[in-house]
């Protein structure tokens, strides 16, 4: 079976993520790996196939020339993965997603495009992860959740069922989420905590249990 050429947008560690985990699927093939004009060097790529160009604006090249079967964006600032996926990926090539062979996906869970699940990650029956969400490894997102678009769920977090999430919020390492919360846009949970009661839009929440500690304002965060 011919391999499918995959081009990963971004060098950061989100890259890294995807290139190992198409390294582990058959018939999948990283064959360019694009990174931002300043940054002239990865060498953690040598570990992996792929060449390295610079400049997001190439990948249009790329597809025209039909060097690639598909694209995936692996940047952390979720507003800039939005805006180089609808710029340079959507409706102009497949949006592939990197889901690594040691995640466990439920059959009736669905995934939108361009997301990255990773090893150990559990998804359960009838939850929804949004368009182009990170998740790393040994995550647990329960029944019926609702996760955002851009949204980052770090190592160990650990959602019960019914929890919705807005886009690119970002709950850290070893947060728990009791059922039917819900947890506001662009909202930063601390590592560690325990959310027992719904976070608002642009919040900050730290501790046991979560309290708001800052919240995003017009002019950057305010307590």
């Amino acid at each position: 079976m011919t391999q499918k050429r995959i081009a990963i947008i971004g060098c950061g560690a989100q890259a890294k993520y995807a290139s190992e985990i198409f390294h582990l699927l058959p018939n999948h093939a990283v064959t360019h790996v694009l990174s931002p004009q300043n940054i002239t060097e990865l060498d953690w790529l040598s570990h992996y196939s792929g060449t390295h160009i610079i400049g997001y604006d190439k990948v249009a090249d790329l597809i025209a020339n039909n060097d690639i079967d598909g694209a995936i964006v692996c940047i952390a600032n979720k507003q800039e993965k939005a805006e180089i996926f609808a710029k340079y990926v959507l409706g102009k090539t497949e949006t592939v997603s990197a889901i690594h062979p040691k995640a466990v996906i439920a059959s009736t869970a669905t995934l939108g495009a361009g997301v990255i699940i990773n090893a150990g990650a559990v998804i359960q029956p009838l939850a929804t992860i949004g368009r182009g969400a990170m998740i790393h490894a040994n995550v647990i997102v329960e029944h019926d959740c609702s996760i955002g678009a851009w949204t980052n769920l770090a190592p160990g977090c650990q959602l019960a069922g019914w929890v919705q999430i807005g886009e690119a919020a970002t709950v850290f390492t070893g947060a728990s989420v009791v059922p039917t919360v819900k947890i506001g846009k662009r909202a930063i949970v601390g590592a560690g905590a325990a959310v027992i009661q719904d976070v608002e839009d642009d919040t900050v929440v730290v501790g046991v249990p979560a309290r708001q500690i800052k919240k995003w304002g017009k002019h950057g965060l305010t307590r």
